[in-house]
């Protein structure tokens, strides 16, 4: 996921400053970086993980997160693939591996590839312990994606398989017309579904902070 650090500075009018001190990251080190000490601030895709709060506390640091904006979790497949369609509880037997062929939800007869991302990305942050609950899926290590863009380069070329991502991803960076969205549960995910509450899998875009940062700095 994009996410942002920087050094806070007394004043944020001068765009050389702007430039000096914001950085982008992806989640994981982001947060890492400021557990470290390195950063002060971080605007990320997910909050904390589980990896990621242990080293928190082995180094006795505190980080508050707090949300400001609205995202969603959804899952993507080749734009030819019939299939537009899934309930959660179809998902979570795909990735189980109880479900193993299109033809068994609507689509060919062809085995579903179920794409996975890398340990402590926002994505399979989200998919490991929102969606299917702290599940432990099958080692789908041969499936492992291990880039934001890799799910859309990937199902770009792979008729039949799926992976999941952020809605601001798919929408706003990458808009292929290669991939489509997967309704869940009769939802499609869009700016409407995922603003009124009705996609089932909102994800809350966070600003995070370590508690020990002095007030001074806050200002």
């Amino acid at each position: 996921a994009l996410t942002l650090t920087w050094r806070i500075l007394p004043e944020w009018s001068k765009q050389s400053a702007l430039s000096k001190f914001l950085k982008n990251n992806n989640t994981h080190l982001s947060f890492t970086s400021l557990i470290k000490g390195s950063c002060d601030i971080t605007i990320t895709a997910r909050g904390i993980s589980r990896d990621e709060q242990k080293e928190a506390d082995e180094n006795g640091v505190e980080v508050l997160s707090h949300p400001i904006a609205r995202d969603a979790f959804i899952f993507i497949v080749n734009a030819a693939n019939p299939v537009k369609s899934l309930t959660t509880e179809q998902v979570k037997s795909v990735y189980m591996g109880e479900i193993t062929s299109w033809a068994e939800v609507g689509g060919r007869d062809a085995a579903i590839r179920p794409y996975v991302r890398n340990a402590n990305s926002g994505s399979q942050e989200m998919m490991e312990t929102e969606f299917m609950d702290g599940q432990t899926m099958p080692d789908w290590t041969q499936l492992r994606l291990w880039t934001m863009i890799d799910p859309y380069t990937t199902l770009a070329e792979d008729v039949d398989g799926i992976c999941y991502t952020p809605f601001y991803y798919y929408d706003s960076i990458v808009r292929s017309e290669r991939v489509s969205p997967v309704a869940l549960d009769g939802i499609t995910p869009s700016k409407t579904t995922i603003g009124n509450g009705t996609y089932p899998y909102p994800w809350e875009v966070m600003v995070n902070v370590r508690a020990d940062i002095r007030s001074e700095e806050r200002r």
